[in-house]
């Protein structure tokens, strides 16, 4: 993921404040485990020229 957020002009911004979050849209005890859904989020800026 981060070599990707990088390929396309930015970077990735993970600090003692800032973390990734995991939205979780599927339930463990309602789904199969195939189908779990899960959103990731990266804190990211536009690398500087």
């Amino acid at each position: 993921m981060h070599a990707f957020i990088e390929e396309h002009g930015y970077q990735v911004v993970i600090t003692n404040e800032r973390y990734h979050h995991e939205i979780y849209l599927s339930d463990p005890r309602k789904c199969d485990v195939c189908k779990l859904k899960t959103v990731i989020r990266h804190p990211i800026k536009t690398m500087s020229s």
